[in-house]
């Protein structure tokens, strides 16, 4: 699949999360069996259209991986559990957190990646962003200066992964902070690109400049 994926997709260049230059934006976690989570990802639902993100899953907090990822990978800090389901195949945006993210390919998908030390006076060009392509039951711990948001599917019946972040992340916040354009909800700051007309449209920081990226598959 990865390699008729480049070949459907020449201009970009499209990597592995166990090449070298994966290590600038997060690590691939092995330690752990994720093999309940991704039965039950896997049983989530997909949207009509579009990216559908549920931030937290009560049901698999009784997971035994929940456990072992709040106890040891996150330092006994309190976590949430949730999937990101979806279409998606366009950049259209990228956040960030303050703290990791550990996301688990159910299906295959394509990981869009920077950095915010690649950002210069609050923007980014989209020339600095990186393609990783992530098989299905691979799971990888972004790290908090790592920019990325939704995954881009490889197949058209689009992607699933789960999605472990610091409780309370993607909230709603109690109120704006005009001085901080960048902070969109609890613990999210993200920049969009100004082709993306959801994001244009609702007063999100338009930061990336160059082309959407697009995948096609």
């Amino acid at each position: 699949m990865l390699q008729l994926i480049k070949q459907l997709n020449p201009t970009i260049d499209i990597h592995t999360v166990h090449d070298p230059i994966f290590q600038k934006y997060g690590c691939v976690v092995e330690r752990y069996d994720f093999s309940e989570l991704l039965s039950y990802i896997m049983q989530t639902p997909m949207p009509a259209a579009g990216n559908a993100y549920v931030p937290d899953m009560i049901t698999t907090h009784q997971f035994d991986i929940f456990n072992k990822l709040q106890d040891q990978l996150f330092g006994e800090m309190p976590i949430q559990l949730g999937y990101c389901n979806g279409y998606n195949n366009m950049l259209d945006a990228l956040e960030f957190h303050k703290g990791n993210e550990v996301d688990v390919a159910a299906t295959d998908c394509i990981l869009l990646l920077s950095s915010i030390i690649d950002m210069e006076n609050g923007r980014l060009q989209s020339s600095k962003i990186t393609a990783f392509y992530v098989n299905a039951g691979e799971a990888v711990e972004l790290y908090g200066t790592t920019l990325h948001f939704a995954p881009c599917m490889v197949n058209p019946s689009g992607y699933k992964t789960a999605v472990v972040l610091p409780r309370g992340t993607n909230q709603p916040l109690s109120r704006k902070y005009p001085d901080d354009p960048l902070l969109r909800m609890s613990n999210k700051w993200l920049i969009a690109h100004p082709d993306c007309k959801r994001f244009a449209d609702s007063g999100a920081y338009l930061g990336i400049d160059g082309s959407n990226i697009c995948v096609k598959c």
